[in-house]
């Protein structure tokens, strides 16, 4: 799935991996996953970012922006409501188009995260999973 929005490739890369873990997407975190780890790919994220959405450690040490994802997922999917302090948080770093471009996203990759679910996604053969289960 392609989806444009203004944000630059890593933090689109942070949105999309916070939204497969907290919806337990093995098949898509695990491709987003492969392309965020590899150097050259213009998605490519610090595998200490990786690590904080894949085991759930709290959002110490990263830039606003990126944390402001991160506790923006989190409350979209695994509290199941964003705080009064993540959403204006978010506002002021990204304004209302980046925000809304945000939440669609996350909302998308959610959508597709229950129709993988619905067929029973599997890996490619041989292809190791990456997302450990909780």
């Amino acid at each position: 799935m392609t989806y444009e929005t203004g944000l630059p490739d890593g933090l689109l890369e942070i949105a999309v991996l916070v939204t497969a873990r907290e919806r337990d997407c093995q098949y898509e975190w695990t491709q987003w996953e492969t392309r965020g780890s590899a150097p050259a790919d213009p998605h490519h994220i610090e595998p200490a970012i990786i690590g904080i959405i894949k085991y759930d450690r709290a959002v110490v040490g990263l830039g606003e922006r990126e944390a402001a994802i991160i506790n923006l997922g989190r409350g979209m999917f695994a509290e199941e409501k964003v705080s009064s302090a993540t959403f204006p948080e978010v506002l002021r770093l990204f304004g209302r188009r980046g925000t809304m471009d945000l939440i669609e996203l996350m909302t998308l990759y959610s959508q597709d995260a229950a129709g993988l679910a619905a067929f029973d996604q599997q890996l490619a053969e041989g292809q190791k999973p990456l997302l450990p289960f909780r």
